[in-house]
């Protein structure tokens, strides 16, 4: 994960996702109250951005001028979309979290959590396979949420790393936000 100034990238043409003005402010106030806790996904071949463009949106309309990123490079249109479904893919989730047993400091983003730290008893085998197909084509440049050992988002994720058997990238949200989690 690496962080790249706003003013160097741009949106796709393609993103359909448009959030209601009440959505908008919504999403600003969790940044400010939880800060970025889901990197940007970039094209580095011409820093297009795939994932996150309402957040990249509302970072600039909270005055930050930089945000955490996973750069791919050599991407395909098609594939830029589905990175893009993926990422924003909350309704996705499958109903019951997984757990991590690993030992992380919050309000921390990692990029080499071993995939054995975690148990997901669910997942959406077409999600993980998708993710499997990105993954081996563009590396890695997902990531999960976890607060408290419950893994609250990229459960799927966290699925296909150990199908791949590959290091897990993590944010740990702080016990003390997971309230403002659940609201926002």
């Amino acid at each position: 994960m690496q962080y790249v100034n706003i003013s160097e990238i741009h949106p796709a043409k393609y993103n359909p996702r448009k959030l209601s003005e009440e959505a908008f402010v919504d999403l600003q106030g969790s940044l400010k109250d939880l800060g970025f806790i889901l990197p940007v996904i970039i094209n580095k071949d011409n820093m297009t951005i795939i994932a996150g463009h309402q957040r990249t949106k509302a970072s600039t309309k909270i005055g930050l001028k930089s945000v955490p990123c996973f750069y791919v490079s050599d991407v395909q249109l098609q594939d830029e979309m589905q990175f893009n479904l993926i990422h924003n893919g909350v309704e996705y989730e499958p109903s019951v979290n997984g757990v991590s047993n690993a030992k992380l400091e919050e309000g921390e983003f990692y990029t080499d959590i071993p995939n054995d730290q975690f148990e997901i008893t669910e997942s959406m085998a077409a999600v993980v396979k998708e993710m499997c197909r990105l993954i081996l084509r563009y590396g890695d440049a997902l990531c999960a949420i976890v607060c408290d050992g419950e893994v609250l988002f990229g459960n799927n994720y966290v699925f296909a790393c150990q199908r791949l058997d590959i290091p897990v990238h993590v944010y740990v949200l702080p016990k003390v936000k997971r309230e403002k989690y659940n609201y926002y």
